[in-house]
């Protein structure tokens, strides 16, 4: 939720962002599912792709009913509420298959939320870190995954 418009959500249906907070009034805010949810759901809810834009101001005629202080801000205030399974429950997808989720092709037994949670994130840079820290994750992370596919191409040594 902010107090001007900024998020933009992915559309996967048209592979473009979308302007959701120029869709609604003001006092209104976005519901985004993230990557534990989508995992705990089998994939049944997506986590929502995003990112926050800064908007070139608007003309003065859209700007009538605004403070003097608003009319001329250069930031944007957001409320971001994060909502994650308690760490140290036990998740076991077996107990989370529905008629909705369908059978779960990569089941989970037995493992905690904090290990759900920190897997997910091992796989993942974090876009609100500073500049330097996100560089450095996104660089381990290409390196993870070229060693993975070095690991998968390497000759099997007992072929002969």
């Amino acid at each position: 939720m902010g107090d001007t418009p900024g998020l933009e959500v992915w559309d996967m249906s048209n592979s473009r962002w979308f302007q959701i907070e120029k869709t609604y009034e003001r006092g209104e805010g976005s519901l985004l599912v993230g990557r534990q949810l989508e995992r705990l759901s089998n994939g049944r809810y997506v986590a929502g792709g995003h990112c926050v834009r800064s908007y070139p101001s608007p003309p003065p005629q859209q700007t009538l009913n605004l403070s003097p202080q608003e009319q001329g801000k250069n930031y944007r205030y957001s409320i971001v509420f994060v909502l994650r399974a308690h760490s140290p429950v036990l998740v076991n997808t077996d107990h989370l298959t529905t008629p909705i989720t369908g059978e779960f092709l990569d089941p989970i037994r037995d493992m905690t939320a904090r290990e759900l949670f920190r897997g997910i994130q091992s796989k993942h840079f974090n876009i609100n870190t500073g500049l330097d820290e996100r560089n450095e994750q996104r660089q381990k992370l290409a390196e993870k995954r070229l060693q993975g596919t070095e690991a998968v191409n390497a000759p099997d040594n007992n072929e002969k």
